[in-house]
């Protein structure tokens, strides 16, 4: 992998990055490149419908009205800490908590530890406060799954960027992260709860401080916040770092006499 990434980043015109934590990891790994860069940040995702039912999306799941609802969402994968997640989950003293797992499930059983299928398993039959929604989740249903959520909570061990903090975010919603690589320095823009990665005792005290009424009552302002995080402007400032002129707006049609 790392001559891979070598041979391309010798190839690139331009490198975009979603952080300075990326620039700095780029030149610890592979030293000085030749190519441009600029740090742009991860777009938004205000463009997805929104306005979920969250009274009907929990009803259909089976979640409390009155629950706090954590959602894990988007491929779950051995490398976004699945273990951490459920074990600070476990410690986390948070009244009528429930966890929300939603995304097709990428963890090969090769690649997965027994005593963590046999968990996984228990869980789906007989957990009444995890709930598996094991499978894709097409765009026009993201709503409706973030309603049914009060926070969003990511538990990698190691990352450096995340679409799915971004979509938190995008909807209103507080997300609990590590405070590592880019995650780190975007959750703090907002109202979230960042935790030391790997550790899951610190996630719980995370999930914890996420419950508090008076965040989730201002977690709603993250999406003014994610708004700002433009692909427009994203777009305009790679064009300028490659030199391109940005197209000229068509003429507008003649008015009518």
């Amino acid at each position: 992998d790392h001559e891979v990434y070598r041979a391309l980043i010798a190839r690139a015109d331009l490198l975009i990055h979603h952080g300075e934590a990326s620039r700095t990891l780029l030149r610890e790994r592979y030293g000085s490149v030749a190519a441009a860069a600029i740090v742009a940040p991860h777009g938004h995702f205000a463009g997805y419908p929104q306005g979920g039912d969250r009274a009907a999306t929990r009803a259909r799941l089976g979640l409390p009205a009155d629950a706090m609802v954590f959602l894990h969402f988007g491929l779950v994968r051995g490398y976004k800490g699945l273990d951490l997640l459920l074990d600070g989950f476990a410690a986390a003293r948070v009244p009528r908590k429930h966890l929300l797992i939603a995304g097709s499930y990428a963890i090969a059983p090769s690649r997965q530890p027994l005593a963590e299928r046999l968990r996984m398993a228990w869980i789906k039959r007989f957990s009444r406060r995890i709930h598996c929604v094991f499978r894709h989740v097409p765009d026009d249903e993201i709503r409706d799954i973030m309603a049914a959520a009060a926070a969003v909570v990511l538990a990698h061990r190691q990352v450096l960027n995340s679409g799915v903090a971004v979509l938190g975010m995008s909807f209103g919603k507080l997300v609990v992260g590590p405070d590592t690589g880019c995650v780190g320095p975007l959750l703090a823009t907002g109202v979230n709860a960042r935790y030391g990665a790997g550790d899951a005792r610190a996630l719980a005290h995370a999930l914890e401080r996420a419950a508090a009424p008076t965040r989730l009552a201002a977690a709603p302002g993250n999406a003014a916040i994610a708004r700002d995080w433009d692909w427009t402007r994203n777009a305009a400032a790679i064009a300028a770092a490659l030199g391109l002129a940005r197209p000229a707006p068509a003429p507008r049609a003649p008015e009518a006499a």
